[in-house]
């Protein structure tokens, strides 16, 4: 419990700290335009839930779009590095793999394995439409778009999957990120992350 609180209490400390950066800025009313200002080549720090249980990352994101390839290492403290990538270079066919799954399940003993690769699935669907959006492709869309006064949101169709972006910084990208997945009562996961660069 106590490591716990150390964790969120650096991870809010770093937060606020980034926050002097953010100034306020007017959202488009476009989701495309919106979805270009989501940083998908970039690093900065972040934090996983699962249930209960936090983990602080630091990250760095790469995407190659000759490549037709989106690259995410996370990387905890005193741990591995874990690997998260999104590939639709094959015609018609989405990939994407990660081996993040393997620790949270070893980690973490009341999580059901079907439910976190629903979650899994739905960041790789997600990043993908994210992705076609951001190139003005047309997208016959999963999730439900919502442009607020200070963020950009996305809901999947049945509730359980939200995005949240917000702080629009001086660079005309979010700062903040959010995605989380969580089925009632049972089973919750989350990733935040603040962005302190921004390649694109």
């Amino acid at each position: 419990m106590i490591n716990g609180m150390k964790i969120s209490l650096l991870f809010v400390v770093f937060i606020l700290s980034s926050c002097s950066v953010f100034k306020a800025r007017k959202l488009s009313r476009d989701v495309s335009e919106n979805a270009k200002k989501i940083c998908l080549s970039g690093n900065g720090k972040g934090r996983l839930e699962v249930q209960d249980q936090k983990y602080v990352f630091s990250y760095e994101s790469l995407m190659e779009e000759e490549l037709a390839r989106w690259t995410l290492i996370l990387d905890f403290p005193l741990h591995n590095q874990e690997e998260l990538k999104l590939d639709w270079s094959k015609a018609n066919k989405v990939e994407f793999t990660t081996s993040i799954e393997e620790k949270i399940l070893k980690e973490n003993r009341h999580v059901n394995p079907t439910q976190l690769d629903k979650y899994i699935q739905n960041l790789g669907s997600f990043l993908k439409e994210v992705i076609d959006l951001a190139n003005s492709k047309q997208v016959k869309s999963a999730y439900s778009w919502e442009i607020k006064q200070k963020s950009f949101v996305a809901v999947s169709k049945n509730k359980a999957f939200v995005a949240e972006f917000k702080q629009l910084t001086s660079q005309n990208y979010f700062g903040l990120m959010s995605l989380s997945y969580q089925i009632e009562d049972e089973q919750s996961y989350k990733m935040d992350f603040v962005v302190r660069n921004c390649a694109e």
